[in-house]
This record gives structure tokens, sequence and C-alpha cells, in this order.
């Protein structure tokens, strides 16, 4: 059974001084710049969503206690915004030719 412990995201909003001070010494061994270690909880959202899990499941793992929090962090991928102006647009084309297929009626 997971256990869910808190050790990677803090809910009382402390510093995790010991593991931030790893994160930092192997980004500078790697030679990683720019890296903030509190953008793995966007990252984790994010691609959790990608992956399917619902939304409650999600919020539980990172500590959000509400959906505008969990928002705030799930970032839509480009990809996704495409796929969905193209299904938009399927949608509307295929309308639109159901309605020049409709026959018209005269008036009688």
């Amino acid at each position: 059974m997971t256990r869910i412990s808190g050790l990677v995201f803090q809910k009382e909003g402390r510093k995790l001084n010991h593991t931030d001070r790893v994160i930092r010494q192997l980004c500078q061994d790697q030679k990683i710049e720019n890296f903030v270690f509190h953008d793995l909880r966007h990252y984790a959202v994010t691609n959790l969503t990608d992956a399917g899990v619902d939304t409650e499941t999600i919020m539980k793992i990172v500590g959000h206690s509400s959906v505008e929090m969990f928002l705030r962090y799930c970032t839509i991928k480009a990809e996704k915004l495409d796929a969905a102006m193209t299904r938009l647009n399927t949608l509307i084309t295929r309308r639109e030719s159901a309605a020049r297929q409709v026959p018209e009626f005269a008036a009688l």
C-alpha cells in the first residue's frame, strides 16, 4: 500500500532544507542551471493529469485542498490545446456538412 508521507510536498509551507541541499548539490554536479525544486509540483500535477489520474487523487497526492489551487499548478500543454481545437474544427465541419445535406421543403 502506498503511503503519502509529506516528504516531498510539505503542507506547512516549510522549506525542505536537507532535500533542498541535496537537490542543489546534484544540480551543481550535473551542471543543471535554473532548477527550482518547487517546479516539481507543477510537473507532478500536469503529468498526473496527462496520465488520466482523476483530480481528487492528484489533489490528495500533492496536498491541494481546493480545485483553484490544483488548476494553478496544472499546465495545459500545447499539444492538448492543438488537439482540442482540431476536435472543435472537426465538429463544426461535420455540422456544416450535415446542414447542407438536409433537403429544403417548399412551403405548402
